[in-house]
């Protein structure tokens, strides 16, 4: 392999394309893979990170055991970035649970989809990759 970085992998592949040598190194997200372990999107569980600090000490409590689930699958977790607990935005005031009822709502986890629909809102999944594009204000 090259020095080059032509290769365009999008977020589910790129796991797989480090593991077959498709790319030496990159970054993953790693809730894109929560269908492979739940661990990896355990930080998206509401209640569990309600802050950087917290989000900062679970990933140092996850830190060994995501290594060596990775290193199972022959990928070598080379440094863990914090996540920010996940939030809703809206251009609306939602002042309450019932206020979601209905509502279109973007997610990116399998754990936000499944809350957001328990809340009754109209989920649609969009996996974290596409969603600043999908978001972003249209230039005129």
């Amino acid at each position: 392999m090259g020095g080059s970085l032509d290769i365009t992998l999008c977020q589910p592949q790129i796991k797989r394309g480090v593991k077959l040598g498709q790319v030496q190194i990159s970054e993953i997200l790693l809730t894109a893979y929560a269908n492979e372990d739940a661990l990896f999107d355990f930080n998206q569980v509401p209640g569990v990170v309600a802050s950087m600090a917290d989000a900062r000490r679970l990933m140092t409590v996850r830190q060994p055991v995501i290594a060596q689930r990775l290193a199972r699958k022959g990928i070598e977790l080379l440094y863990p970035s914090p996540w920010p607990f996940i939030g809703i935005s809206s251009t609306t005031p939602l002042p309450n649970i019932e206020a979601l009822r209905g509502l279109r709502l973007r997610t990116y986890s399998a754990i936000s989809n499944r809350l957001a629909t328990l809340m009754g809102a109209d989920c649609v999944f969009v996996p974290a990759p596409k969603v600043a594009p999908g978001v972003a204000p249209e230039v005129a």
